[in-house]
Protein backbone atom coordinates (compact mmCIF):
# COMPACT_ATOMS: atom_id res chain seq x y z
CA UNK A 1 0.00 0.00 0.00
CA UNK A 2 2.83 2.42 0.85
CA UNK A 3 4.47 1.58 -2.49
CA UNK A 4 1.31 2.53 -4.36
CA UNK A 5 1.00 5.81 -2.46
CA UNK A 6 4.65 6.62 -3.16
CA UNK A 7 4.23 5.81 -6.85
CA UNK A 8 1.08 7.95 -7.06
CA UNK A 9 2.89 10.88 -5.43
CA UNK A 10 5.79 10.46 -7.84
CA UNK A 11 3.43 10.51 -10.82
CA UNK A 12 1.59 13.54 -9.44
CA UNK A 13 4.89 15.44 -9.06
CA UNK A 14 5.89 14.51 -12.63
CA UNK A 15 2.55 15.71 -14.02
CA UNK A 16 2.75 18.97 -12.06
CA UNK A 17 6.32 19.66 -13.27
CA UNK A 18 5.44 18.92 -16.91
CA UNK A 19 1.85 20.19 -17.03
CA UNK A 20 2.39 22.72 -19.84
CA UNK A 21 4.31 20.27 -22.01
CA UNK A 22 1.63 17.61 -21.53
CA UNK A 23 -1.14 20.07 -22.44
CA UNK A 24 0.77 21.30 -25.48
CA UNK A 25 1.29 17.76 -26.79
CA UNK A 26 -2.37 16.80 -26.27
CA UNK A 27 -3.73 19.75 -28.26
CA UNK A 28 -4.53 19.43 -31.93
CA UNK A 29 -2.53 21.66 -34.24
CA UNK A 30 -4.44 24.78 -35.21
CA UNK A 31 -4.91 25.44 -38.90
CA UNK A 32 -4.09 29.08 -39.58
CA UNK A 33 -6.01 30.92 -42.27
CA UNK A 34 -4.85 34.50 -42.76
CA UNK A 35 -5.88 35.31 -46.32
CA UNK A 36 -9.35 36.74 -46.50
CA UNK A 37 -11.45 37.93 -49.39
CA UNK A 38 -10.81 41.57 -48.43
CA UNK A 39 -8.18 41.61 -45.66
CA UNK A 40 -4.91 39.70 -45.25
CA UNK A 41 -4.37 39.18 -41.52
CA UNK A 42 -0.76 38.13 -41.94
CA UNK A 43 0.12 41.38 -43.68
CA UNK A 44 -1.83 43.44 -41.13
CA UNK A 45 -0.22 41.57 -38.21
CA UNK A 46 3.29 42.11 -39.60
CA UNK A 47 2.69 45.84 -40.19
CA UNK A 48 1.23 46.37 -36.69
CA UNK A 49 4.03 44.31 -35.13
CA UNK A 50 6.70 46.45 -36.83
CA UNK A 51 5.03 49.80 -36.16
CA UNK A 52 3.90 49.38 -32.55
CA UNK A 53 5.91 46.50 -31.10
CA UNK A 54 9.31 46.65 -32.86
CA UNK A 55 8.49 43.18 -34.29
CA UNK A 56 8.70 41.71 -30.77
CA UNK A 57 5.27 40.04 -30.64
CA UNK A 58 5.60 36.32 -31.26
CA UNK A 59 2.04 35.10 -31.75
CA UNK A 60 -0.05 33.45 -34.44
CA UNK A 61 -3.10 34.91 -36.15
CA UNK A 62 -6.06 33.44 -38.00
CA UNK A 63 -9.60 34.15 -39.02
CA UNK A 64 -12.03 32.54 -36.58
CA UNK A 65 -14.82 30.20 -37.54
CA UNK A 66 -18.07 31.79 -38.59
CA UNK A 67 -20.54 31.30 -35.72
CA UNK A 68 -23.42 31.92 -38.12
CA UNK A 69 -22.62 28.55 -39.67
CA UNK A 70 -23.55 26.92 -36.35
CA UNK A 71 -26.50 29.09 -35.43
CA UNK A 72 -28.89 31.03 -37.63
CA UNK A 73 -30.43 32.94 -34.72
CA UNK A 74 -29.93 36.70 -34.74
CA UNK A 75 -26.86 37.74 -32.77
CA UNK A 76 -27.07 40.32 -30.01
CA UNK A 77 -23.34 40.55 -29.49
CA UNK A 78 -20.19 39.78 -31.40
CA UNK A 79 -16.67 39.05 -30.22
CA UNK A 80 -14.55 40.73 -32.89
CA UNK A 81 -11.25 39.28 -31.72
CA UNK A 82 -9.71 37.06 -29.08
CA UNK A 83 -6.29 36.13 -27.78
CA UNK A 84 -5.41 32.77 -26.23
CA UNK A 85 -2.13 32.99 -24.32
CA UNK A 86 -1.74 29.22 -24.07
CA UNK A 87 -1.55 28.94 -27.88
CA UNK A 88 -0.25 32.49 -28.44
CA UNK A 89 -3.13 32.75 -30.91
CA UNK A 90 -5.13 35.74 -32.12
CA UNK A 91 -8.47 34.99 -33.75
CA UNK A 92 -10.35 37.63 -35.73
CA UNK A 93 -14.07 37.31 -36.40
CA UNK A 94 -14.75 36.51 -40.06
CA UNK A 95 -17.46 39.19 -40.22
CA UNK A 96 -14.57 41.68 -40.42
CA UNK A 97 -13.46 40.21 -43.75
CA UNK A 98 -16.03 42.28 -45.62
CA UNK A 99 -15.66 45.02 -48.18
CA UNK A 100 -17.47 47.60 -46.00
CA UNK A 101 -15.01 47.05 -43.09
CA UNK A 102 -12.10 49.49 -43.39
CA UNK A 103 -8.55 48.24 -42.97
CA UNK A 104 -7.91 50.60 -40.03
CA UNK A 105 -10.67 48.89 -38.07
CA UNK A 106 -9.24 45.40 -38.65
CA UNK A 107 -5.84 46.83 -37.69
CA UNK A 108 -7.33 48.14 -34.46
CA UNK A 109 -8.78 44.73 -33.56
CA UNK A 110 -5.42 43.03 -34.32
CA UNK A 111 -3.54 45.69 -32.31
CA UNK A 112 -5.91 45.23 -29.35
CA UNK A 113 -5.37 41.46 -29.35
CA UNK A 114 -1.60 41.88 -29.70
CA UNK A 115 -1.70 44.06 -26.59
CA UNK A 116 -3.13 41.08 -24.69
CA UNK A 117 0.05 39.19 -25.65
CA UNK A 118 2.28 42.04 -24.47
CA UNK A 119 0.27 42.96 -21.36
CA UNK A 120 -1.14 39.77 -19.83
CA UNK A 121 -4.01 40.07 -17.36
CA UNK A 122 -3.23 40.91 -13.76
CA UNK A 123 -4.96 39.41 -10.74
CA UNK A 124 -6.85 42.20 -9.00
CA UNK A 125 -8.98 41.37 -5.92
CA UNK A 126 -9.19 37.72 -6.97
CA UNK A 127 -10.28 38.55 -10.53
CA UNK A 128 -8.36 38.72 -13.78
CA UNK A 129 -8.15 42.30 -15.00
CA UNK A 130 -7.89 42.16 -18.80
CA UNK A 131 -8.14 45.87 -19.59
CA UNK A 132 -6.44 47.67 -16.73
CA UNK A 133 -5.11 51.24 -16.82
CA UNK A 134 -1.81 50.28 -18.50
CA UNK A 135 -3.68 48.33 -21.18
CA UNK A 136 -6.10 51.19 -21.85
CA UNK A 137 -3.27 53.73 -22.04
CA UNK A 138 -1.39 51.57 -24.53
CA UNK A 139 -4.57 50.99 -26.53
CA UNK A 140 -5.02 54.75 -26.98
CA UNK A 141 -1.59 54.84 -28.70
CA UNK A 142 -3.12 53.22 -31.79
CA UNK A 143 -3.13 55.94 -34.46
CA UNK A 144 -6.80 55.40 -35.45
CA UNK A 145 -8.07 54.62 -31.95
CA UNK A 146 -10.92 57.17 -31.86
CA UNK A 147 -11.89 56.57 -35.49
CA UNK A 148 -12.03 52.80 -34.82
CA UNK A 149 -14.29 53.22 -31.78
CA UNK A 150 -16.55 55.57 -33.74
CA UNK A 151 -16.66 53.18 -36.73
CA UNK A 152 -17.57 50.27 -34.44
CA UNK A 153 -20.43 52.23 -32.83
CA UNK A 154 -21.78 53.29 -36.21
CA UNK A 155 -21.54 49.83 -37.84
CA UNK A 156 -22.14 47.36 -35.02
CA UNK A 157 -25.65 46.50 -36.24
CA UNK A 158 -24.31 45.66 -39.68
CA UNK A 159 -21.55 43.49 -38.19
CA UNK A 160 -24.14 41.63 -36.13
CA UNK A 161 -26.13 40.86 -39.28
CA UNK A 162 -23.06 40.02 -41.39
CA UNK A 163 -22.97 36.47 -42.75
CA UNK A 164 -19.54 35.49 -43.97
CA UNK A 165 -19.29 32.36 -46.11
CA UNK A 166 -16.06 30.43 -45.40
Amino acid sequence: FDGERSAAQCIARYIERHRERIRRELRRPIALCTAGAHHDLSEIYDAINRRYFSSAVDAHITWGRDPSARSRAARRSIKLGSYTSRDRLIRVHPALDAQFVPRFFVEYIVYHEMLHHVLPPKLQHGRRELHGPAFKAREREFSHYHAALRWEREHLDRLLRQRQPR
